[in-house]
């Protein structure tokens, strides 16, 4: 796995840190939208809890967030349980 990056610091951790506190970690590991969908057109309630409870969600556009979202779950797929 690559080290964090300026980007993994300001966005993904404190998103890691949101889906956390919702407990929301299994969700998003096995989160599959459907196709041709990806995380910026997903109307899963999920994603609309993570975002209203993101402390940063200000920073974030539809695009930025859905790229946020996807390295969390590259991360959370990967997570020692």
């Amino acid at each position: 796995m690559r080290p964090p990056q300026n980007d993994d610091i300001r966005y993904v951790v404190p998103l890691l840190d949101t889906v956390r506190r919702l407990g929301l970690g299994g969700w998003l590991a096995q989160f599959e939208p459907e196709p041709g969908q990806g995380f910026l057109w997903s109307d899963a309630p999920e994603i609309r809890l993570i975002a209203a409870a993101l402390p940063n969600i200000d920073e974030h556009s539809g695009a930025s967030l859905a790229w946020t979202l996807r390295r969390a779950q590259h991360l959370a797929q990967r997570a020692v349980p």
